[in-house]
């Protein structure tokens, strides 16, 4: 039962997902350079983001947003984010599916 509600509460699986991806994928464009558009980091120093579980990006954006998490590019760009901006992104970064093979 407790399971159920960590499950409810972070927005896991059968929880509502508010963004669109479509319209996240829009507003990609200034995320691209450092991360790319399709989520894999172009800078050595920029995470992949791509297949990131859509709560965790939300989490950190609002945190970079409100000063919480400091990064001198991450919070300018997120102070321009408005809460749907934020869901939009999340929501399309975690659609991006990757595949990962382990070494024979």
């Amino acid at each position: 039962m407790r399971l159920a509600w960590l499950v409810l509460a972070i927005g896991g699986p059968g929880g509502a997902e508010a963004g669109d991806p479509a319209a996240g994928r829009e507003k990609a464009t200034a995320c691209r350079t450092c991360h790319g558009l399709d989520g894999l980091s172009r800078q050595p120093d920029a995470p992949h983001i791509a297949g990131q579980v859509a709560v965790y990006l939300r989490d950190q954006l609002a945190k970079y947003r409100s000063g919480e998490r400091a990064h001198p590019v991450m919070g300018v760009i997120a102070q321009q984010l408005s809460d749907a901006d934020i869901e939009d992104l999340a929501a399309y970064y975690a659609s991006l599916k990757l595949s990962v093979e382990t070494p024979p």
